[in-house]
């Protein structure tokens, strides 16, 4: 939190807020709204004189997180939280819900007293809706993968187990904390072991193998006849 003494500094602040991409709200310390920026009124749709004079929790922020807002502002102004990183929801004028990214606060203070804070942050809406999109997509795929019946792993080069589902643990018997230690060599039976780790090598340099077959040794130590697709893929190299 920035605190300015200055009059004309704060001024000089809020005249560039205006110029600039940024979500700038302005209040007095009991909620009332001084000045809204115009990057603010553009991604909610407001007129400024719907908000300026009215608090912000009149319109702006959802009435489901009015008490936990205005306890995080309060104890803000009060050097007891910072506010910085933090999010805030706030409505548009047409009611969809829209994400604020808090990125500095600015008080005004005047004979010791507060008079005002800025709020200056980012828009983060659609990031939050990207986010929540690939993560209901992962869901969607881990339940997928978890309701096949066919093996499915994900292997580093290094031979370390990057993900097996549910199938994979249930057929060869091992649990996680025991893969997260083991490597693909473990698995592969003792008698079909060079045999598989040299198909291995040849998908790894390049060699494509629709139909990888393989002998797997579950923890019992029974063999487990395997076949299937296997291909490489290469990250930042």
């Amino acid at each position: 939190m920035e605190l300015i003494l200055s009059q004309t500094d704060w001024q000089t602040i809020h005249h560039t807020l205006q110029h600039l991409n940024l979500i700038g709200i302005t209040f007095s310390p009991d909620f009332v709204v001084r000045s809204v920026s115009p990057h603010a009124l553009m991604k909610t749709g407001w007129h400024e004189s719907d908000l300026v004079g009215f608090s912000i929790f009149d319109k702006l922020i959802p009435k489901e997180e009015e008490h936990e807002v205005r306890q995080m502002l309060e104890e803000g102004i009060q050097g007891k939280r910072k506010l910085e990183q933090r999010e805030v929801p706030f409505l548009a004028q047409k009611g969809t819900l829209r994400t604020f990214s808090i990125n500095s606060v600015l008080m005004h203070q005047e004979q010791d007293e507060v008079e005002c804070i800025t709020l200056v942050g980012d828009d983060i809406t659609r990031r939050r809706r990207m986010e929540s999109a690939i993560a209901k997509s992962n869901s969607q795929l881990q339940d997928l993968v978890d309701n096949t019946s066919d093996l499915i792993q994900l292997v580093a080069i290094d031979g370390k187990f990057i993900f097996v589902n549910k199938a994979w643990r249930e057929v060869l018997g091992y649990g996680l904390d025991e893969i997260a230690s083991m490597r693909m060599e473990d698995i592969l039976h003792p008698q079909h072991k060079e045999e598989a780790l040299q198909q291995l090598k040849r998908i790894e340099q390049g060699t494509a193998n629709p139909s990888f077959e393989a002998v797997f040794m579950n923890r019992d130590g029974k063999k487990v006849f395997v076949a299937g697709s296997v291909n490489c893929r290469f990250d930042n190299g």
